[in-house]
């Protein structure tokens, strides 16, 4: 089984993104897996492309931060738009802009996670974590690096992807880090067990 987790570098004048504090550091025992740090840009996916052609994972988890209420948000749709005000980290702003010209404005790609699996873990865990569930990545980069991961896999053999979003007030990088191994390890168990296959929302 091959595992990657992925978190972002700062942006916008920032010192600190909360998903590469939490993620980088994490420690997760069950399985083996990698982790790797993507650039604030439009154009990161170009930069992965060629690891994924190689490696051939079998789940995906990618982290972001977002000011959020709750600390973990689960964003089971990504759209095929790119509209923010925040200039990339290479100083490049999208305005309503589609990520794949080829495909109808603001089409969804949804996770190739279960989503009923999602749901029973967002309802398991509620009333002791601080979750919800999201279907708009919004308009930045966690959103189309999010379309590209799930768009590149359309015509290929899927691995399980999810965008997971933290909130980007969030302190206690350890108890954070706890729950998310929970939930990722919940995530790959109920899909091994039930092999599931694409639930659309």
């Amino acid at each position: 089984m091959k595992v990657l987790l992925t978190y972002f570098e700062p942006f916008n004048g920032k010192n600190i993104n909360v998903s590469k504090e939490i993620i980088s550091s994490i420690n997760i025992d069950n399985f083996k897996y990698e982790t790797k740090e993507l650039k604030v840009t439009y154009s990161n996916f170009e930069t992965i492309k060629n690891d994924l052609k190689n490696k051939k994972y079998d789940f995906i988890f990618l982290f972001g931060e977002a000011p959020y209420k709750e600390d973990i948000t689960f964003e089971i749709f990504a759209r095929n738009l790119m509209n923010s005000k925040i200039k990339d980290n290479n100083g490049i702003i999208k305005t309503n802009e589609l990520i794949d010209i080829n495909k109808p404005k603001l089409e969804g790609i949804p996770t190739t996670f279960n989503v009923n699996i999602i749901n029973e873990i967002y309802e398991k865990y509620r009333d002791s974590y601080s979750l919800n569930i999201s279907n708009n990545a919004g308009g930045y980069i966690c959103n189309s690096t999010y379309f590209n991961f799930l768009n590149y896999y359309k015509v290929l053999i899927k691995p399980k992807i999810i965008f997971i979003h933290l909130k980007n007030k969030i302190t206690d990088y350890n108890k954070i880090q706890k729950q998310l191994i929970t939930i990722i390890n919940s995530l790959i168990t109920l899909e091994e067990q039930r092999n599931t296959k694409i639930v659309n929302y």
